[in-house]
């Protein structure tokens, strides 16, 4: 098993893992301005959402490029594991729980192999 690392700098790329390899990203985020970041994921997805306590919340990414955000923002780690091989866009969002024009939306494809 293998990690990938991600942060604000590889919106937008795609990438490759193996089924049971982990894909951390980590993205700033400001919870007190009520918008935290969610993965947009479904039951039959190719990639699993990682529990809190499987990352270790290790500082492994720090992004070179920073979302506009209001306040004080801090380093907000999500995990992934590649659960069956297939294609899928990871899209996590910015938001407060309602779409809205303030939404951010950071998205790479993740291709998971066998």
């Amino acid at each position: 098993m293998s990690e990938l690392q991600l942060d604000w700098t590889h919106r937008g790329q795609r990438f490759q893992v193996e089924v049971g390899d982990l894909i951390r990203v980590a993205l700033w985020s400001n919870a007190t301005t009520g918008f935290y970041w969610s993965p947009v994921l479904n039951n039959d997805d190719v990639l699993e959402e990682a529990d809190d306590a499987e990352l270790k919340h290790e500082v492994v990414s720090v992004e070179l490029e920073t979302p506009t955000v209001l306040g004080s923002g801090a380093l907000r780690q999500m995990g992934f594991w590649g659960r069956r091989p297939g294609i899928q866009d990871l899209v996590l969002r910015c938001w407060r729980g309602i779409p809205s024009a303030a939404d951010i939306e950071w998205r790479a494809t993740i291709e998971v192999r066998g």
